[in-house]
């Protein structure tokens, strides 16, 4: 009985979102979708719902105010959910209120899942095509008029290049975290030292002798 429900499980929900995993556009709204579907299996299997639910409830890196901007890339979103993106970016929100992660409590997943994509949305959101240096222009034209648009053709190659995130990553990410922390509050700072990690990571992509000698003397000698 217990392997049944595993595999139906498995069948139903998992298999979509593993296969659809390594897609840095489609993350976003994956993420929403993946939480509301565990929410729905409740009326399958309280029990492997819940579970799964409490394990996957503070993995949400993707639906903070700056990763959802890799939802306007998604072609399974609509446009007029695109539409309504668009329309959240006006909406500021107070520094006190910047999140980094969403910490969802259980008693709040049945209102969660309510939510659509636009509602993730925010001022805050552009930072993403700051930080990335990418060109805003196609924001102002219809959704439907993207494909046809430069700035979002080049927006979009650079996006799907992108890994989503990894133990690495977010090792790399809570490091710049622990810097901005300890040594700077200014926001303008910090995406100084993401550009550098950026930038550094493109000379050295890895820690092998031969790479840093090779790097280090085309830079010093």
């Amino acid at each position: 009985m217990k392997k049944t429900g595993f595999v139906i499980f498995v069948v139903t929900i998992y298999i979509e979102a593993w296969f659809k995993a390594p897609s840095a556009a489609a993350a976003p709204y994956q993420d929403l979708l993946f939480i509301r579907k565990l929410y729905n299996y409740g009326s399958i299997d309280n029990n492997i719902s819940r579970v799964a639910l409490n394990k996957c409830r503070n993995h949400l890196w993707y639906l903070t105010a700056e990763a959802v901007a890799l939802a306007f890339f998604d072609k399974t979103i609509s446009i007029e959910s695109k539409r309504k993106m668009i329309v959240k970016l006006t909406n500021k929100i107070g520094s006190n209120e910047k999140i980094k992660r969403l910490n969802l409590k259980e008693s709040e997943v049945p209102e969660f899942v309510k939510n659509e994509i636009e509602f993730f949305v925010s001022s805050e959101t552009l930072d993403f095509f700051k930080i990335f240096n990418l060109d805003t222009e196609f924001l102002l034209n219809d959704p439907s008029d993207w494909s046809e648009n430069l700035s979002f053709q080049n927006a979009l190659q650079i996006v799907t290049k992108l890994k989503t995130v990894n133990d690495t990553a977010e090792k790399g990410i809570q490091l710049i975290e622990d810097y901005n922390s300890i040594l700077t509050t200014n926001e303008e700072q910090k995406q100084f030292v993401l550009q550098i990690v950026s930038d550094y990571r493109k000379i050295f992509p890895d820690c092998k002798k031969e790479t840093l000698k090779k790097n280090c003397d085309r830079y010093y000698i």
